[in-house]
C-alpha cells in the first residue's frame, strides 16, 4: 500500500470520528434544549395554577451564579489608589484603616471596603456621570449599568461583581467643578479566595421560593415582569469578605431579593 493511500484511509478515519463527534455533540445539545423546555414548562403551569402569569420577557433559565469570597490586597489597593491619585504615600491609622496622600487628593481605606476619597485632579469633564465611572474604573471597580443622578453633581454608582451588581457596594459622588470630587461608598474587595455554587438555588428554585413567599407573607400579585442575578456583600473587619447570590424577583405589585443560599429576603436599599 502506498503512502498517500494511507493518509487518505487516516484522512477518512479522522473525518468519520469528528462526524461521531459532532453527532454526539448536537444530540446532547437538543437533549438539553428539551429538558429545559420541560422545565420551563412545568414553573410556568405552577405559576398559572397560583393565578400568576410570567411574562415571556423573563429568563427562566438565568446562569446560577457563585458564592465567592473576596479579600483585601494592601498591594493592591495602593496600586489602586496611586492609578487615582497618582504617587502616594500610605499611612496605617489602625484598626485596619489606611489613609493614603497623593498628587491628585487623599483618600481612607476601611478594611469594612468602607472608603472616602478626595480628588482635586486628574479626572477633567464636565459629564458628572463620565467622571464618577473614571473614578470607579481607576480604583478597579466594575460597574452596574445603572447610575443614578441624585442631583447635577451628585451621583450614586453600584459596584458589579461578574457583571451582576453588588447592590449594597454603592457610592456617592459629589462634584466641585471640573476635577474635584468627594467620593464615599464601599467597594469590592481585590483577591478571590473561593468559589463555589455549591448549595446555590437556581432559577427555577427562586421562582418557587417567590410564590411560598407570596403565599406566606400575603403578597398579592399576578405577573412576574422579570428575574435577574446579583449579590450581598457580608463583610468582616479584617477584610475578608463573601459575596452572597441573590435572585430578584419583580412582579407587577411587589419585588423580591431572595438570598439563592437561605432562601432569606434581602434588605438592599
Amino acid at each position: 500500500m502506498s503512502t498517500a493511500q494511507v493518509k487518505n484511509i487516516i484522512l477518512a478515519i479522522l473525518a468519520l470520528l469528528n462526524a461521531f463527534l459532532l453527532v454526539l455533540v448536537l444530540a446532547d445539545r437538543v437533549e438539553e434544549r428539551e429538558s429545559r423546555e420541560t422545565a420551563e414548562s412545568a414553573i410556568v403551569s405552577v405559576f398559572r395554577r397560583n393565578g400568576i402569569t410570567i411574562s415571556e420577557d423573563v429568563e427562566l433559565t438565568a446562569e446560577t451564579p457563585a458564592v465567592v469570597t473576596v479579600t483585601r490586597s494592601q498591594d493592591t489597593e495602593y496600586e489602586l489608589v496611586e492609578r487615582l491619585l497618582g504617587s502616594s504615600s500610605a499611612e496605617p491609622l489602625g484598626g485596619n484603616i489606611w489613609f493614603y496622600s497623593g498628587k491628585n487628593g487623599q483618600a481612607q481605606f476601611r478594611g469594612t471596603g468602607e472608603y472616602d476619597v478626595v480628588v482635586t485632579g486628574g479626572i477633567s469633564g464636565s459629564d458628572t456621570a463620565k467622571s464618577a465611572k473614571k473614578v470607579m474604573n481607576r480604583l478597579g471597580m466594575e460597574l452596574d449599568d445603572s447610575l443614578t443622578l441624585v442631583s447635577g453633581s451628585t451621583v450614586t454608582v453600584t459596584a458589579c461583581w461578574d457583571g451582576l451588581p453588588v447592590y449594597n457596594a454603592v457610592t456617592t459622588f459629589t462634584f466641585y467643578g471640573g476635577e474635584e470630587a468627594v467620593a464615599s461608598g464601599t467597594r469590592v474587595f481585590d483577591t478571590v479566595t473561593s468559589s463555589s455554587t455549591d448549595g446555590v438555588m437556581s432559577s427555577y428554585n427562586a421562582l418557587i421560593r417567590f410564590l411560598e413567599l407570596v403565599e406566606t407573607e400575603g403578597y398579592v400579585c399576578s405577573e412576574i415582569t422579570s428575574l435577574s442575578a446579583g449579590y450581598i456583600m457580608s463583610v468582616s473587619v479584617s477584610g475578608e469578605s463573601t459575596l452572597d447570590p441573590v435572585w430578584h424577583v419583580a412582579a407587577d405589585t411587589v419585588e423580591l431579593y431572595i438570598n439563592a443560599v437561605t432562601g432569606r429576603i434581602e434588605t438592599v436599599d
